[in-house]
């Protein structure tokens, strides 16, 4: 796979002004790109493919690759090289789908050549951009600024000194998991911009004393990760336990972007730090 540099984007904040955070994380201007807060609450990249340009949702839980939906994939027209056999969260099989092979692929200031790209299904989503598919070691996103910097340079000290040190997964390198607090009991979470909805591991809650209402909700309560506080009032009960099965305990709440796009979320893996500032 060749990386090239590609062409930076005029991009502009959604408040019209330098976001707060780019000095204080060491960013450049050049380093940011736009983002789309769409359907569901999820953020949006636009990602060019052989020439044609696709607003994929950047899903933090997306351990697969660059993954584009059906309709997508056959108007391509990509060189066919495999097929993929997809499982959610809970273990269980969603399908079997095609691989293809992209010979250009320009994403947030740099163009990949020879770039495998997954098939998928979904209704509304035009397909699914993942951490490992960054250019870079280090990601902002900003929700309510409407931007994403991504940077290979790691982040200072004094931040890596208040950050939440980042509990590396022996199965996926960017999965994103941190200790928090939930009902005063110390457990792991996954933060995943993918998921529209917090989840919750219902044998967990079951084991807690939470219950499952008529709608098919948990309401949590707290949730601490370092300062920041969550408050979670309609989780949705799934199974997390065949995301890795090897981390050091099991996943029990995975928190999506209606819970994380009230914070600005910093992921620096060289340091293994996470940082979650308080929207401004």
């Amino acid at each position: 796979m060749l990386i090239v540099a590609g062409t930076a984007l005029s991009v502009g904040s959604a408040s019209g002004q330098e976001p707060w955070w780019l000095d204080s994380l060491d960013y450049t201007e050049a380093r940011l790109s736009p983002v789309r807060v769409g359907s569901d609450g999820f953020p949006y990249l636009p990602v060019r493919i052989d020439g044609t340009t696709l607003w994929l949702l950047f899903d933090t839980g997306n351990m697969v690759g660059l993954t584009v939906a059906t309709p997508h994939f056959d108007q391509l027209g990509l060189p066919r090289t495999g097929t993929i056999r997809q499982r959610d969260s809970n273990g269980e099989l969603v399908g079997v789908f095609r691989v293809g092979e992209a010979q250009h692929v320009d994403a947030l200031g740099q163009s990949v050549t020879q770039v495998e790209v997954r098939e998928f299904s979904h209704p509304r989503l035009a397909g699914l951009f993942g951490p490992g598919d960054l250019p870079g070691t280090r990601f902002t996103l900003d929700y309510q600024e409407r931007l994403i910097a991504v940077d290979t340079v790691p982040i200072g000290r004094q931040l890596v000194s208040v950050a939440q040190p980042l509990i590396r997964s022996p199965r996926h390198p960017r999965l994103i998991v941190v200790q928090g607090d939930v009902r005063g009991e110390p457990v792991l979470i996954e933060l995943d911009t993918g998921k529209s909805r917090t989840v919750v591991d219902p044998v967990w809650a079951t084991g807690v004393g939470l219950t499952v209402d008529a709608r098919d909700t948990v309401v949590v309560g707290e949730v601490r990760i370092g300062q920041a506080v969550f408050h979670i009032a309609d989780a949705k009960p799934f199974g997390l336990g065949a995301i890795d099965p090897d981390l050091p305990a099991p996943l029990v709440l995975s928190l999506g972007s209606d819970s994380l796009s009230r914070f600005v979320l910093t992921v620096d893996y060289r340091t293994g730090s996470v940082l979650l500032w308080e929207a401004r």
